[in-house]
């Protein structure tokens, strides 16, 4: 590979990988649960596979600096974030039916779009990405 090919894959190769894993996540998850697994089961083989996957993609991409320490902490904060967030979307596959938990989990951000909308919130000019409480 050249060097210019390197780089474009280490841009857009944690993007893709994490894009599929999500969607593989989603789709096996419903398999897996259907057929009766547990949840804590099915977290902690879905986070091995994410170890192995991760430890290969740091020995294959060369790093890019040392973080500070306080964006080691606010990564691992995220990651213990995440962690959960995915562990509470699987027990709540098992606790409703995995169709309908899906559904939900896929419309929420369509609904706090539209209760946003409603309850007057306008991002900024020139800030799309933040909001502020004044129409």
């Amino acid at each position: 590979m050249s060097r210019e090919a390197d780089s474009r894959l280490a841009q857009i190769g944690p993007a893709v990988l994490g894009a599929s894993s999500f969607a593989c996540a989603d789709v096996l998850s419903k398999v897996v649960l259907i057929d009766g697994a547990d949840v804590l089961t099915m977290s902690v083989v879905r986070a091995v596979l994410g170890v192995a996957f991760l430890f290969a993609w740091l020995k294959l991409v060369p790093p890019r600096g040392a973080f500070t320490a306080r964006a080691t902490w606010v990564s691992l904060g995220l990651g213990v974030l995440f962690a959960g967030n995915v562990f509470l979307l699987f027990k709540a596959f098992e606790v409703v039916e995995v169709p309908i938990a899906i559904l939900t989990y896929f419309v929420y951000p369509l609904l706090t779009g539209l209760v946003a909308a409603a309850s007057a919130r306008r991002h900024p000019a020139g800030s799309p990405w933040s909001y502020s409480a004044s129409p």
